[in-house]
């Protein structure tokens, strides 16, 4: 009995930081993802802004709006879906409503709390071999209320 006891005590103990976290970083959000490709020489081919605001509720849906600016031009867009404590952040997917597309693509946003309460996170994505950058993402949230 005591080993099952001190087993519930582990296992709650590793979970309830889950908890505090999502209660810190449930709330209204000001973001800005910006996303680069690169050639295999360092150029920049593409890519685009996403400025938009975003929900994060304590039952772990969001919903998030803005605009994207691309060599396509400024459309708006809104999103919704789950998200989710990830280590120290979040991690937030689901379907993305776009007027320029007649069908649904994904969105999704990666951050992580920082010590001033912002989320941050820049994601790079090489080649196969890793030694050429094909990609970065930047995302950067301010607390908004």
């Amino acid at each position: 009995m005591n080993k099952l006891v001190a087993l519930c005590g582990a296992v709650v103990a590793a979970i309830a930081p889950l908890p505090a976290l999502a209660q810190s970083v449930a709330g209204q959000w000001a973001c800005q993802i910006t996303f680069t490709e690169y050639d295999r020489y360092g150029n920049r081919t593409g890519g685009y802004v996403q400025d938009f605001g975003m929900m994060l509720y304590p039952n772990g849906t969001y919903e998030a709006q803005g605009v994207m600016t691309s060599v396509a031009g400024q459309h708006q867009f809104q999103s919704q879906g789950g998200w989710q404590p990830q280590g120290n952040g979040v991690f937030a997917q689901g379907y993305l409503y776009d007027t320029m597309s007649p069908t649904p693509g994904v969105f999704g946003v990666i951050a992580d709390l920082m010590p001033d309460g912002t989320l941050m996170k820049t994601v790079e994505q090489p080649d196969s071999t890793m030694t050429i950058l094909l990609g970065r993402t930047n995302t950067y949230c301010e607390r908004r209320g």
